[in-house]
């Protein structure tokens, strides 16, 4: 399955990232029209409090955070840098209703003569689970069941819309026999 942005679904490009220690990170949460004028924010896992706002547009600086939401693109991007191994753990791209996890990871500096890239992205669907810590980090308490809460959300919803059509249907064909036996039964 495909994910469109323009389809008013939020999703996050990258839901895996890896920086080296000192280096940068960047995540790309791309959101359609419905969510353009919303607040976006980025979030540590299990820690609201850190919660960073995106200018609305422009750009925020925090700390080593650095925050743009462009929203004629539906592109709300994070960078990070000077990546410390306290960063490491699962963040979420909030937009709105809708928080995206994240999970960063930190790895020690190559000491090679050639220049590492500084920072590494591995594509990830939005909603499939985002792949378990490999280290210690308990910051992602509650990603699998975020995920579970929004197929749920997603399922119910359209459960609800499916049953509404069919009750309607139903009334309908209801209304359609009754009047068609009421012209049969004057004849």
């Amino acid at each position: 399955m495909s994910l469109s942005a323009d389809a008013g679904v939020p999703y996050v490009v990258n839901a895996t990232v890896t920086g080296q220690i000192g280096g940068e990170v960047s995540v790309q949460c791309r959101y359609g029209n419905p969510y353009r004028s919303r607040q976006k924010q980025w979030c540590r896992s299990g820690d609201w409090s850190s919660c960073q706002k995106a200018g609305s547009p422009g750009t925020a600086g925090h700390g080593s955070v650095l925050i743009t939401d462009h929203t004629a693109e539906g592109l709300f991007s994070v960078t990070v840098s000077g990546l410390r191994p306290e960063d490491q753990g699962w963040y979420w791209c909030d937009i709105s209703d809708q928080q995206l996890p994240v999970y960063l990871k930190v790895t020690e500096a190559t000491a090679t003569a050639t220049a590492a890239p500084t920072s590494q992205q591995t594509s990830s669907a939005v909603h499939t689970a985002p792949p378990a810590p490999t280290d210690k980090d308990s910051g992602g308490e509650g990603c699998e069941k975020h995920n579970a809460n929004s197929l749920t959300e997603l399922v119910l919803g359209k459960t609800t819309v499916f049953l509404l059509f069919l009750t309607c249907s139903v009334i309908a064909i209801g209304k359609i026999w009754k009047n068609r036996t009421a012209k049969q039964d004057a004849l």
